[in-house]
């Protein structure tokens, strides 16, 4: 992308992993890529406003989430929004750099990182939501040993304070 074009890449890691979920969410998605987001890990935290328990990224400088990037105009971001619960503080927008697999290259991305909304207990999402993140996991062709590390991950319940 040059810098006049509207654009931007979106980093997903949870289950807009899963294509189907992106197209229903975003529209066409003109470009999609494997990278790597250096410097965090994976974690399923609890929305404190639900039951629910969703993906998010936790700074930690000895890990990796491995992750796809799509090319987003917009109005896909904007719709993103929506379905990330921005306005809610669910997610926040942030901008990161990640390593893109094919071409490869830096490329900054947005990301959508959970809010002070989300309990530091890191607990089990639900097999619905968890089999749509292996879906996509599987759409976009990740090794068998990412797909086991991401449900070992999704099978814990600690703590970590900040």
């Amino acid at each position: 992308m040059t810098s006049t074009d509207p654009n931007h890449w979106y980093f997903a890691y949870g289950s807009n992993l899963w294509k189907q979920q992106m197209l229903t969410r975003t529209g066409t998605i003109p470009e999609s890529r494997r990278a790597r987001l250096d410097g965090y890990r994976l974690a399923f935290r609890k929305y404190l406003h639900t039951d629910e328990v969703y993906a998010d990224v936790l700074p930690d400088a000895s890990q990796h989430v491995l992750g796809v990037v799509y090319q987003c105009s917009p109005y896909a971001l904007e719709r993103l929004d929506i379905f990330e619960g921005v306005a809610g503080g669910c997610y926040r927008r942030d901008v990161i750099q990640v390593q893109s697999e094919e071409p490869a290259e830096t490329l900054e991305a947005i990301v959508y990182r959970g809010h002070t909304s989300f309990s530091e207990i890191e607990s089990k999402p639900s097999q619905e939501y968890l089999d749509r993140i292996l879906a996509g996991l599987r759409d976009h062709q990740f090794a068998s040993k990412y797909i086991e590390s991401v449900l070992a991950i999704a099978s814990q319940q600690r703590h970590h304070s900040k």
